[in-house]
């Protein structure tokens, strides 16, 4: 299917769908310069700039949104409520974010920010379509959980009774046809998508593939070999420093782990997806000084050499990020 670009006369139906909720979202403050070749700028750009920071901010506002639909529901209940139902549809997630380290990293930091700063304000999360790797994915992510949290948490495979749970919860009435509800909306679509902002399959534009980490200043190189691994070490001086990498192959997965120069593992050694359009990037907090190494394996590929693009940096504990 070829790629859309982005641009006036040149859209595929979900460009032209975001086009029109852009449109709506902004209808007060627009004024007749603002074109739809304007709107589509600012669209194209938001595409290109959508970092884990922005996708962490919005994830504040929706809490801070959920806290604030809360108290207008207090009043008019005439009771306090404190908790809300999270609803987490996994339709689209794919077996390449199981392997990405950055995507792991994303979704643990956005966790541990409702804990720290939300506490106690989940009634229950129903995680619901879950694909039958998701398991690998969960099993990453609970030990960053409290056991108060994980408690809280169900997961339900497409084939598990998830519409009769969301039911019991929601009721009929205010649940899409698509979720198992009655609840219908314009133009008789059943997902409801004037209230719930489903997610989906990212198209990749001209303005995304162009991001790479080869060409950013400064950055190392190297060429890992066939049947091949390579290791790059990090003299720690003293414990609390943070280790920071950020790496990308031209083309192919990587095995990517980190250890002590003694042996002890620190993270497995792992295939990721390290050719994609955003870099891996991660971090460790160094419990105490010693030589740190970053493992890049290659040593399972027959054919294919990698060539790998990478920064790695030491930030000070009293450094800000």
């Amino acid at each position: 299917m070829p790629t859309m670009s982005g641009c006036i006369g040149d859209l595929s139906d979900r460009q032209r769908e975001a086009l029109e909720k852009f449109r709506e979202a902004v209808a007060d403050v627009r004024k007749p310069s603002h074109t739809d070749a304007f709107l589509l700028r600012w669209l194209r750009a938001f595409v290109a700039a959508l970092t884990p920071a922005v996708v962490q901010k919005h994830c504040v506002y929706m809490l801070e949104y959920a806290e604030s639909l809360k108290r207008s529901a207090s009043i008019e209940a005439v009771a306090e409520l404190e908790t809300h139902y999270l609803v987490i549809d996994v339709e689209y997630f794919s077996l390449r974010q199981v392997y990405s380290w950055q995507a792991v990293k994303t979704i643990t930091d956005m966790l541990q920010m409702m804990e720290d700063h939300f506490p106690e304000c989940l009634e229950k999360c129903i995680i619901i379509n879950a694909p039958y790797f998701f398991p690998v994915m969960w099993k990453l992510i609970k030990p960053f959980l409290t056991q108060r949290t994980t408690d809280k948490v169900e997961v339900f495979t497409k084939a598990e009774p998830w519409k009769e749970r969301l039911v019991g919860i929601v009721g009929a009435a205010s649940l899409p046809v698509h979720w198992g509800g009655d609840m219908i909306g314009p133009d008789g679509d059943p997902r409801c998508r004037h209230k719930i902002n489903y997610g989906g399959r990212f198209e990749e534009g001209p303005e995304t593939r162009g991001l790479t980490l080869f060409d950013e200043p400064g950055v190392q190189k190297q060429t890992i070999g066939r049947r091949d691994r390579w290791e790059f070490e990090v003299n720690v001086s003293h414990e609390g420093v943070q280790l920071n990498w950020c790496f990308q192959t031209a083309a192919g997965d990587v095995g990517f782990g980190l250890r002590m120069r003694d042996g002890e593992s620190l993270l497995p050694l792992r295939r990721v997806d390290a050719s994609s359009q955003i870099p891996q990037e991660g971090s460790w907090r160094c419990a105490k000084a010693g030589t740190y190494v970053l493992e890049f394996d290659n040593s399972y590929s027959w054919l294919m050499e990698k060539k790998l693009a990478y920064v790695v940096k030491l930030q000070a504990p009293d450094e800000s990020t």
